[in-house]
């Protein structure tokens, strides 16, 4: 699937704002290591999360400076493994998988991934609450273009 050329410049917005705050920026996945998660995870990924993955793999184990960490597709997983215990809404997210949190997961970040590649990836905020937590975004792309734009626009 070829890239967008607004899919790049958003990736190249974001690797250069992670540079500026001095962070690691990790390359892009191979195509290879995204069917590997598509097939554990009996998934796929719609273009714009693939892309994204394809041009930087998340950060190393630091946030920026307003407590994002965006994580490398390594460790990217359900959300109802990541919320695994008493959690109480950790089955309210279906198809729904953790790739960001907010001040060592204070919240996270999940996107939805179905078998439909078409479907937007909408992003929502999970609380590990009593209250699942809302739809930060109807997709992944208008998400990450609402952070690289103003990283406060996500609390």
């Amino acid at each position: 699937m070829a890239f967008e050329i607004t899919d790049l410049d958003t990736w190249k917005r974001i690797i250069d704002y992670w540079k500026s705050c001095d962070l690691t920026i990790r390359p892009g996945v191979s195509s290879d290591a995204i069917a590997e998660f598509e097939s554990k995870h009996a998934v796929l990924f719609p273009g714009i999360l693939r892309s994204y993955f394809l041009a930087v793999d998340g950060m190393e184990d630091e946030m920026d400076p307003d407590l994002y960490r965006f994580w490398p597709l390594g460790d990217v997983r359900a959300v109802s493994t990541e919320l695994s215990g008493i959690h109480p809404d950790r089955f309210a997210y279906p198809d729904c998988f953790v790739f960001a949190d907010h001040c060592i997961s204070c919240w996270d970040y999940a996107v939805k991934i179905t078998r439909d590649p078409n479907q937007p990836a909408p992003v929502f905020r999970v609380t590990g609450d009593d209250q699942p937590g809302e739809q930060m975004s109807d997709s992944f792309a208008a998400f990450m273009e609402s952070y690289v734009d103003n990283p406060l626009s996500i609390i």
